[in-house]
C-alpha cells in the first residue's frame, strides 16, 4: 500500500506540474472574440463552436469564458452519433461543446454559469489527451422532473400540488412531465422529506408509478390513486421518467483528463461519465443544488460514472447530493457469447439495452471467459483481430484455439481495461440509491469521505453478469477514516455491502472478493447492522467507532446482526467501539470459516488464522 500511495503522489505531482505549465507558451482564445457575450440571453452555441475550432489549431490552447451566464440551445449545436454507456441510445445528439481530438487543451469558465435548453449534451471530450475543464457550472433552464407537494392523503388517494414553474399534462389518467423540447410520461416516484431534502425515511422508489391513476382537479392540482404505499402529508413526491438522454459531461477514448472546480446543478442523465478512457482526475467536482434553491433533485442518474476505464481514477474533494441514483459507479463491461464461429473465434453481444456500440477490445488485449453464475474466469485468450458486424455485436478471433469449456451465454471481460480508484475527501448526501459502487480488482481506496443520509448502502462492492452486466468483483480495497451517517431507507440494508451477484453453491471453494480492509471509520446509526459480506476471502473490520442515535425508528429487525458473513473465509473482526455489548447473536456466520472475532470465540484459533490467512494480505493482531 506504501508503493500505491507513492505512485499516487507522483501522479498528482505530475498533474500539478502540467497545470502550472498549462500557461507556458499557451494560446489564449476568448469566446467574446467570436461574438459570444455573457449575460445576453442569446444563443452562445454557434460562436462557441467557432471558438473551439480556432483554439484546436493552437499550441496548448486555453479557451476562456469571461465570467457570466452563457445560454445554449440545441438547434445550432453540433449533431453527433455517440454511443454513451448507461444512457439512452439515440440516432443523433445535439452537442453544445464537442472537444474532439484535443490535446493539451484547457477550457476555463472563469466562474461562469452555462445554462442549457432542451435536449442537449453540454460537453463531450472524445479522443482527448491532457485536457482540463475548470471553473464552471452547468445547469438546465427547466427541470426534467416534477417536484410535487403532497397536500392531501386520505384512504389511499393523494392530492399533489405542482410548482408554478414546472410544466405537466394529464392525459388518459397518466402524468407527463414537460420541459423545453421534451415531454415524457412519468413512470417513477420517490418521496423526499420536505424539511431535510433527503429521501424520506423507510421509503423506496415506486418504479410502477405509471400504473397509478391521475386526474387534474384544477391547474397545478392533481389527484393520484392506486399507489402501493401512502406517502406522508407535507412531503415532496418527485415524479420522473427513468430515461437518460445525456450526461452533463461525457469523456470517451481519452486520457489524462482533469475536471477541476466544476459544478453540475442539474442534468438529464449523469453528472460526469467517462468510458473507455484512462487516468482521470476529478478535483472539486460537485453535483449540488444551487444555494437557496427550492429544488430537491440534481441529476436524473448518477453523479459520477466510469465505464470500462483503466489507469488511475482519482475523485477527491467533491460534493454529490440529491441525485436520483448513485454517487459514483466504477465498473467494466461483460459481453456475452452469442455464437462460436470457429475453433478460435466468437461472436459477442452487448446484453444491456443502455450500453453498447463503443470499443470493447483491440488486438493484443487479454480477454477472460466467465460463467455468469460464479463470475469466475475459467479461460483466457489474447485477441488477434476484432470486428464489429453491427453496433450490438463484436466478432473476435483469438491467437489460440478456444477452450472447449466456452459456451454460448458465457460472459467475456476485457481484463486490460480495469482501473485502480482513489476516492477521498468527498461528501455524498441525500440521494436515492447507493453512495459508491466499485467493481474492479485493481485496488480501491475509500478514505476521508462522508456518507450522509443516503437511501441505500454507502459502499457497495458488487458485480453481475445477468442484469447490468457490470464487471468485475473487487479486490484490494481499503475503506478508512470515513463517516457514515444514518442510512435512512431500504436500498440496501447495511452501510457496507459486499455482494457479487453469484450462486455461491456453484463453486463452494471459490471466492470472488479478496483482501478488504475496513478500519478507523465512524458510524452514526439508528440501527445495528454495519456490514454484510458475501463470497469474500480476506476481510478485516476493526478499529471502527459506532455511535447509536434515536433519530429514526429502526428499519432492520431487532435481531438483525451487526456483522453478517456468507460463504467467506479469513475474516478478522474487531475490536470495534460499539455502543452495545457484543454477543453471539450479533454475528451471523453462514458457510464461513477461519473467523476471528474480538471478544467472541469465532471459529478459528489465532494460530489457525495466522497460518492460513496471512497469504490473503492480512496482518495479525
Amino acid at each position: 500500500m506504501i508503493r500505491t500511495r507513492n505512485i499516487f503522489l507522483l501522479w498528482i505531482a505530475l498533474i500539478a506540474v502540467l497545470r502550472l505549465c498549462g500557461t507556458c507558451d499557451a494560446q489564449t482564445v476568448n469566446v467574446n472574440d467570436f461574438g459570444v457575450i455573457p449575460d445576453s440571453s442569446e444563443d452562445s452555441t454557434p460562436g462557441v463552436l467557432r471558438a473551439i475550432e480556432s483554439a484546436k489549431s493552437g499550441q496548448r490552447p486555453v479557451l476562456i469564458f469571461p465570467r457570466g451566464r452563457y445560454d445554449f440551445w440545441p438547434e445550432k449545436a453540433s449533431q453527433r452519433h455517440y454511443f454513451i454507456s448507461n444512457h439512452d441510445a439515440v440516432e443523433s445528439r445535439a452537442v453544445a461543446m464537442p472537444l474532439e481530438g484535443v490535446k493539451n487543451f484547457t477550457l476555463d469558465g472563469q466562474g461562469s454559469m452555462f445554462v442549457f435548453h432542451g435536449l442537449i449534451l453540454p460537453i463531450s471530450i472524445v479522443g482527448g489527451e491532457a485536457t482540463t475543464l475548470r471553473n464552471l457550472s452547468i445547469d438546465y433552464e427547466t427541470s426534467h422532473v416534477l417536484e410535487t407537494k403532497i397536500v392531501r392523503v386520505e384512504d389511499g388517494v393523494i392530492d399533489v400540488q405542482v410548482p408554478s414553474d414546472e410544466q405537466y399534462s394529464v392525459e388518459g389518467k397518466r402524468i407527463y412531465a414537460i420541459a423545453e423540447g421534451w415531454k415524457q410520461r412519468v413512470g417513477t416516484s420517490q418521496e423526499f422529506d420536505s424539511a431535510s431534502k433527503s429521501v424520506a425515511w423507510n421509503t423506496h422508489a415506486n418504479l410502477d408509478f405509471d400504473k397509478a391513476d391521475a386526474t387534474e382537479l384544477s391547474p397545478g392540482l392533481i389527484r393520484i390513486s392506486r399507489l402501493p404505499l401512502e406517502p406522508t402529508l407535507g412531503n415532496i413526491l418527485v415524479l420522473w421518467n427513468r430515461d437518460r438522454p445525456d450526461p452533463a459531461i461525457w469523456v470517451s477514448e481519452s486520457k489524462l483528463i482533469s475536471v477541476v472546480d466544476v459544478t453540475v446543478h442539474s442534468a438529464i442523465g449523469m453528472g460526469f461519465l467517462a468510458q473507455k478512457s484512462e487516468d482521470i482526475h476529478l478535483d472539486g467536482f460537485k453535483v449540488r443544488l444551487k444555494q437557496e434553491s427550492p429544488r430537491y433533485v440534481t441529476t436524473n442518474a448518477d453523479a459520477v460514472h466510469f465505464s470500462s476505464c483503466k489507469g488511475r481514477l482519482v475523485i477527491e474533494n467533491g460534493l454529490y447530493e440529491n441525485m436520483l441514483d448513485d454517487g459514483i459507479n466504477v465498473h467494466g463491461t461483460y459481453l456475452r457469447v452469442s455464437e462460436k464461429i470457429s475453433s478460435n473465434a466468437v461472436l459477442l453481444e452487448w446484453p444491456h439495452a443502455q450500453t453498447f456500440g463503443f470499443t470493447f477490445a483491440a488486438p493484443g488485449e487479454h480477454l477472460q471467459f466467465i460463467k455468469s453464475s460464479t463470475l469466475l474466469a475459467y479461460s483466457e485468450g489474447v485477441a488477434k483481430s476484432v470486428g464489429r458486424p453491427d453496433e450490438k455485436h463484436v466478432q473476435i478471433a483469438f491467437d489460440k484455439p478456444l477452450s472447449p469449456q466456452v459456451l454460448v451465454g458465457d460472459a467475456v471481460n476485457n481484463a486490460d481495461w480495469e482501473p485502480s480508484v482513489i476516492y477521498k475527501n468527498n461528501t455524498v448526501r441525500r440521494n436515492r440509491s447507493r453512495g459508491t459502487i466499485f467493481k474492479t480488482p485493481r485496488g480501491v481506496i475509500v478514505e476521508g469521505n462522508t456518507f450522509d443520509h443516503l437511501s441505500g448502502t454507502a459502499v457497495l462492492l458488487a458485480a453481475d453478469a445477468a442484469s447490468w452486466f457490470e464487471s468485475s468483483p473487487s479486490s484490494n480495497v481499503v475503506i478508512r477514516h470515513n463517516r457514515f451517517i444514518n442510512q435512512i431507507s431500504t436500498y440496501g440494508s447495511v452501510p457496507i455491502f459486499i455482494r457479487p451477484m453469484v450462486a455461491t453453491s456453484a463453486e463452494p471453494e471459490a471466492y470472488n472478493v479478496g483482501n478488504i480492509r475496513i478500519e478507523a471509520n465512524n458510524f452514526d446509526v439508528f440501527q445495528k447492522p454495519l456490514i454484510q459480506a458475501i463470497s469474500v476471502d480476506g476481510l478485516i473490520f476493526r478499529g471502527n467507532k459506532v455511535r447509536y442515535n434515536q433519530d429514526y425508528k429502526p428499519i432492520s429487525p431487532p435481531d438483525a446482526p451487526i456483522y453478517a458473513l456468507t460463504h467467506a473465509r479469513c475474516i478478522d473482526i474487531g475490536p470495534d467501539q460499539l455502543p452495545w455489548d457484543l454477543t453471539e447473536a450479533d454475528v451471523s456466520i453462514t458457510d464461513t470459516k477461519l473467523v476471528r472475532i474480538a471478544g467472541l470465540a469465532g471459529n478459528a484459533t489465532n494460530r489457525e488464522w495466522l497460518s492460513q490467512c496471512r497469504d490473503r494480505g492480512q496482518s495479525g493482531r
